[in-house]
């Protein structure tokens, strides 16, 4: 209490008792690093339930979340600073490169390059990297998509969107790129539900000398069983257009659907 949430470490949400299941009704949890839920082998219930911040689930044996609620790490990924995917920064009066992660980010209107790819399409376990500044340093970029760890032994029913999205800029001359979509990572015995996935890249605005945006993050979905309610096309992995036409999108990042004990693979992109 009385501590600003950015000054805050890692979260950690241990039950009380052994129960059958817990159910969270009416929770809004927001934090700038990671949640943690310490509830081994329990059944839980999220229900008009929103969890900002990078996100670390393992170990339940089911999951519901219910359409009411909402996971997201958004904008929880690198700051700025030295980062692998890092876009390049931008003179006096250019912008810079859009970070890149799953996909390369955008030049910048000044062609200044975005960041490059890194990280496995297959594990998707690290933060989207910020974009480069702007205008020799001052301009600072946004950061990249944080990350969202789920493993349930059992059945997850996804109902939610779970996002992962770059963050979009606002300063609208000389300004640093955006960020890069961050990480969705979920193993699961069964996958079901109408719930979407989203780890794309932060927009840049219309205006003079404009960054570059974010390149598209990682979504990596492990399952044995799924239903006719989930539709992978409904996950969104993509490098946005700026609204400013001197400016184009950089490339989309990777998402994957993966049926175990089949060994199929279906892939969205990248």
């Amino acid at each position: 209490q009385g501590v600003d949430y950015s000054a805050c470490g890692n979260t950690t949400i241990r039950r009380l008792e052994t129960r059958t299941n817990y159910t969270i009704n009416n929770l809004y949890l927001l934090s700038n690093n990671t949640l943690i839920f310490n509830v081994t082998s329990d059944d839980l219930i999220l229900n008009a339930t929103q969890l900002i911040g990078n996100l670390n689930l393992t170990a339940l044996t089911n999951l519901s979340l219910y359409s009411t609620s909402f996971i997201n790490a958004s904008d929880k990924g690198n700051p700025n600073g030295t980062f692998e995917g890092k876009g390049v920064n931008g003179g006096a009066s250019q912008g810079g490169g859009g970070g890149g992660y799953g996909g390369i980010g955008a030049t910048s209107e000044n062609n200044i390059k975005g960041g490059q790819q890194y990280g496995d399409p297959f594990a998707p376990s690290l933060f989207g990297s910020p974009g480069g500044a702007g205008n020799n340093g001052p301009n600072l970029a946004t950061r990249g998509g944080g990350l969202v760890y789920l493993n349930i032994s059992g059945t997850l029913w996804n109902n939610v969107t779970i996002a992962a999205d770059g963050e979009t800029i606002s300063v609208i001359t000389n300004n640093g790129g955006a960020g890069s979509g961050g990480s969705i990572w979920i193993d699961t015995a069964n996958y079901y539900g109408t719930g979407k996935l989203s780890a794309i890249g932060g927009n840049t605005p219309n205006g003079a000398n404009i960054g570059g945006s974010g390149g598209g993050g990682r979504i990596a979905v492990y399952y044995n069983t799924t239903n006719s309610e989930v539709a992978f096309n409904t996950t969104d992995i993509k490098s946005p257009e700026s609204p400013d036409p001197t400016v184009t999108s950089g490339d989309p990042g990777t998402a994957v659907f993966i049926d175990k004990d089949d060994k199929n693979i279906y892939i969205v992109g990248g």
